[in-house]
């Protein structure tokens, strides 16, 4: 189920990858943290609003990560790392 919505999240990243990533494993494992951080602010409005403002940001980075190597290649990386 996480490699699912890891996947589906990748391909939102792509479409729209926050602070300090440099690398798509970068942007792996910090989705794989935001899952998680989501899970745990189930319900919390606040926290949510807050989730959704670093995610936009790490939107912007790692798009800007695909942009500069290809998308296909930044696909490959990252698709590797979370197979890890």
């Amino acid at each position: 189920m996480k490699k699912i919505f890891g996947l589906a999240a990748v391909s939102m990243l792509l479409l729209s990858c926050g602070g300090g990533v440099k690398t798509p494993c970068d942007c792996a494992s910090k989705l794989g943290e935001m899952s998680t951080a989501y899970e745990e602010a189930r319900g919390d409005e606040a926290k949510t609003a807050e989730l959704n403002e670093k995610f936009e940001q790490l939107n912007k980075d790692c798009e800007a990560i695909a942009a500069e190597m290809g998308d296909e290649k930044y696909m490959k990386e990252m698709t590797d790392c979370m197979e890890k």
